[in-house]
């Protein structure tokens, strides 16, 4: 039997050893232990790797659809495929199991190839450099892709079809979104309690995060997949709103009077008069959606936020709907009334 000694050569050397060599068993997967290249595997890679580390196809929710205790070549090779998604063995760069571990020992925790200080860099070099490097272009980074702590949202060896997320797109959001995180000086509330409001956004039943943000990084403030107003107060420009306007008419902003019919763009009307349009295209006004709303849900109807931040300035919203109308008292002016039916104003 070769001794850890002779067959040093053949690995990277570093402190994490595979159990099997530092038990000195290489007969566990060789059919010949003597063999200087290593190699005559007891069986094909995959089918070698998954004997002992059934966990990783159980994890992946596929032990129903490949029985290990049957596995062929073929079942396995469908594992590690669904596992990571990588060519199974016989690929003339990624092998399978092999293309991200090291059957022997490593540098690294978990038995990954390259010598570099952390997982986020393996991620990097050995495959995903060219989407990293796409993420790191954009002037809006979600803080963990700024990082590359890629573990933090996905699973290694768990690809159900979704990107290899821990969870469904929005409960992964949530596994850290669901307190209070603070960035900069800036405090972003917990999500998951707006999502608890009796008045959510539409998007946000589900968690459906990826309606409004990227993932990753965006060329908008606040990760946004489309345009936003960065502040605010801004004049208004179309453009600037086309976040919005994915799911909203621009009609609901834009048009100064309103007709009162089934096909209104809003509510928000005193008469005809659109307050909407007052509120955000009049001159001197610009004042952004979330000013008044709250994003991701509230407890107040029509998403009306119930406190309010401009600089130093704070105060709250109070908001009453009515059958025709509403009543507003904020720290903007004095408690105002509307009435489609009956103008007040």
């Amino acid at each position: 039997m070769a001794t850890l000694a002779a067959r040093a050569q053949l690995i990277e050397p570093g402190p994490w050893l595979h159990e099997p060599y530092r038990e000195n068993n290489c007969a566990a997967c060789h059919q010949d232990a003597d063999a200087p290249s290593g190699a005559d595997l007891i069986h094909d890679t995959e089918q070698l790797c998954f004997a002992c580390h059934g966990d990783m196809a159980t994890t992946a929710s596929l032990t129903a659809t490949f029985p290990l205790e049957t596995a062929t070549t073929t079942t396995t090779s469908s594992i590690a495929a669904r596992l990571h998604g990588v060519p199974i063995s016989g690929g003339s760069q990624k092998n399978g199991c092999l293309s991200c571990h090291r059957p022997h020992g490593a540098k690294r925790l978990g038995l990954l190839r390259e010598s570099l200080p952390s997982r986020r860099d393996f991620c990097a070099t050995q495959c995903h450099a060219d989407e990293l490097e796409q993420f790191s272009q954009r002037p809006f980074r979600h803080e963990v892709s700024r990082r590359q702590d890629c573990l933090n949202c996905h699973f290694a060896h768990k690809n159900e079809g979704n990107r290899f997320l821990r969870e469904d797109n929005g409960l992964t959001c949530l596994s850290c979104h669901n307190l209070p995180v603070r960035k900069g000086g800036r405090r972003l509330a917990s999500i998951s309690l707006a999502l608890e409001a009796p008045f959510p956004h539409e998007p946000t039943r589900g968690a459906a995060c990826a309606s409004c943000h990227e993932y990753h990084g965006s060329q908008s403030p606040y990760i946004l997949r489309a345009s936003y107003p960065a502040g605010p107060r801004t004049a208004y420009r179309r453009a600037a709103y086309s976040l919005c306007y994915e799911c909203h008419d621009p009609a609901l902003i834009e048009s100064e009077t309103v007709a009162e019919n089934a096909s209104a763009p809003t509510d928000f009307r005193d008469g005809a008069a659109n307050l909407h349009y007052r509120h955000v295209v009049a001159p001197r006004r610009g004042r952004a959606c979330d000013q008044c709303h709250a994003i991701h849900g509230s407890e107040q109807d029509k998403l009306i936020r119930e406190d309010y931040h401009l600089g130093l300035w704070q105060g709250t919203i109070t908001y009453q709907r009515s059958d025709t109308g509403g009543r507003c008292d904020t720290p903007c002016h004095t408690p105002m009334a509307y009435d489609r039916k009956n103008p007040l104003n």
